[in-house]
């Protein structure tokens, strides 16, 4: 009997659950029948999962619900970082390069500041916590710089600078007894003394990033003159750490590997050489060695480091971790350089171009040397599907996306003032650089005054893919470009007639002028039926109205004149979208 009982205890303690009660009514009797107590209990197990991650889920939603500062001071302090303001998503990149000077940016000590005013508990994690202070912008006054550094102790700090030289002067001492401690340095400064320089010539083993902008009074795109730059020198010794580096209007004392092997970002602005003589090729062979370069600009340096970069050759070197390419100079020296290095994603071309306006210039002004001989060299001109053109005085731009993949032209005109056929050249650039691309999207501002009906219509029949025309006139009349928008010719065959852009379903105008006897909405009408008659209809108009005459009357007028056209210009749109509206006076 004895054993019988010790084998029963063995066996009950090898169940699962209780040997007595109810089974659970809610389970299927299908999983009971016919199957294992390992294979039941192997679908519980999975359904209990399920149950635990429903929990969570509703524990979630409910977290979600309660007030924001009854969570954790860390997760305070990461969603403080996620609201950070980006500034490199304020503007394109490519729709305004940095060209001239490069920009001191915000590192972000002001944001934390109206968080400080919402509840204590709120102030006290920002005043507590580290990581929100490491990060320092500076106009006239040094508290924010001197409480980071206190609260920080020993680390270090990010400072951009935005008073110029007087904020230097006015604090020289803390800063420079500082400025160990400094992780980036941004600083911008005008017409800086000799000695200003000196303060670098030191030690600086925490300095990662360095914008230092030398400001002087001269012509915007002048050779620089190493004899006249303040010199700098990027020695390995004074920064061991530095991987970024942006200076504009200094001479560079070197340009060797040993530093620059380890930049990810230099951008020379405006500056000189005054090294030992350097050859173009001993110039790329500096380049070759800098392989992990992410962004490389380099606008007026070549010309001074080196005259002789204009001379052909055929060697490529890569830069595998390159993203973006910035090459500005005098013709012809930006070719040859975009020649010699394996194009990223991302490119951007200058040239400085300075015109006499007593003579008659204008055919100076060409996109043709910044193209290398080779176009198939830059297989992104030919598949290019976005086009963007900004002409207007000194600024003449095309650029081509497809993707996150640009190539931005810019000619930096000086002495312009008084041309205005910018667009036309403009409009030539790009059917010349992207000829043969498929370009669905073209986007166009500036000024319209001397653009006739040949110059739309060279362009347009160039863009048979075209789906979406975009114009933002600053000034002028577009009926020339509904003239053209009517142009029909014979195809090929000679058997039916094509059409302009027959493809165009998206036309968008801003600043449409009218005025008394010049009434725009007749000739649009008149293009919208023409096209219609050819089987060719839009999708979306879009019209932004500009009223020439007494301020008083605006308003009345534009409703007038919209009373009387749009349902007119909405039959001539089936199914489509019609959208019209007045500029603001102040546009």
């Amino acid at each position: 009997m004895a054993d019988d009982s010790e084998s029963a205890a063995a066996s009950d303690r090898s169940l699962y659950g209780p040997l007595y009660g109810l089974p659970y009514p809610c389970l299927p009797q299908d999983v009971l029948s016919n199957a294992s107590a390992e294979a039941v209990r192997e679908v519980l197990t999975k359904r209990l999962t399920s149950l635990q991650r429903e929990v969570l889920a509703v524990n979630a939603l409910w977290n979600a619900t309660l007030p924001i500062n009854t969570l954790p001071s860390e997760i305070l302090v990461y969603i403080f970082h996620l609201a950070k303001p980006d500034e490199s998503d304020d503007e394109d990149e490519a729709a305004a390069p940095q060209v001239l000077f490069p920009l001191i940016p915000h590192v972000g000590s002001y944001h934390w500041v109206p968080y400080m005013l919402v509840c204590r508990h709120w102030r006290a994690v920002v005043q507590s916590n580290y990581s929100l202070w490491r990060s320092v912008d500076v106009d006239l006054k040094m508290d924010p710089l001197k409480v980071a550094l206190e609260r920080s102790t020993t680390g270090s700090v990010d400072v951009a600078i935005h008073g110029n030289l007087l904020v230097w002067d006015c604090h020289r001492e803390f800063i420079e007894s500082h400025c160990t401690r400094f992780r980036a340095l941004h600083l911008s400064v005008y017409q800086p003394p000799p000695s200003f320089f000196q303060k670098f010539n030191q030690l600086l083993p925490a300095l990662r990033e360095l914008t230092l902008i030398s400001e002087r009074n001269r012509p915007q795109f002048v050779l620089m003159n190493p004899n006249e730059d303040p010199g700098f020198d990027l020695s390995l010794t004074n920064f061991p750490s530095l991987v970024s580096v942006a200076l504009s209007g200094v001479a560079l004392l070197s340009w060797e590997t040993s530093l620059l092997s380890k930049l990810r970002r230099l951008s020379l602005f405006h500056c000189s050489y005054r090294g030992p003589p350097l050859s173009y090729s001993g110039f790329l062979d500096v380049l070759e060695g800098m392989q992990s370069l992410e962004e490389l600009r380099l606008h007026g340096f070549l010309s001074s480091a080196c005259p002789d970069a204009a001379v052909m050759t055929d060697r490529v070197i890569s830069l595998p971790r390159l993203e973006i390419l910035a090459v500005g100079d005098i013709p012809p020296l930006p070719s040859p350089l975009l020649r010699n290095i394996r194009h990223p994603q991302r490119v951007q071309a200058a040239g400085f171009l300075t015109l006499d306006p007593d003579v008659n210039t204008m055919e100076a002004i060409s996109f043709s040397f910044l193209l290398p001989p080779d176009p198939t060299l830059w297989p992104l001109l030919s598949t290019v599907e976005i086009a963007e053109i900004e002409a207007s005085q000194q600024v003449l731009q095309i650029i081509g996306r497809k993707g996150e993949a640009y190539l931005a032209f810019d000619l930096c005109v000086d002495g312009s003032l008084f041309y205005d056929d910018f667009m036309a050249h403009a409009m030539l650039g790009l059917a010349w650089n992207f000829a043969g691309a498929p370009l669905r999207e073209v986007y166009i501002m500036g000024g319209f005054e001397d653009i006739n009906d040949n110059n739309y219509t060279n362009l347009l029949w160039d863009l048979p893919n075209l789906e979406t025309l975009c114009i933002d006139a600053d000034n002028g009349s577009v009926h020339t470009l509904f003239s053209a928008l009517r142009d029909d010719r014979f195809d090929g065959s000679g058997t039916g007639v094509q059409i302009i852009c027959p493809k165009l379903k998206t036309l968008e105008i801003d600043g449409l002028w009218w005025k008394e006897g010049s009434n725009p909405m007749r000739i649009i009408r008149h293009t919208l039926r023409h096209r219609a008659s050819k089987g060719i209809f839009l999708k979306r108009m879009t019209l932004q109205l500009r009223y020439n005459g007494p301020t008083m009357d605006r308003e009345v007028d534009y409703r007038v004149i919209k009373a009387r056209y749009f349902d007119k210009l909405c039959e001539l749109v089936p199914g489509g979208d019609v959208i019209m509206s007045r500029m603001s006076d102040e546009d």
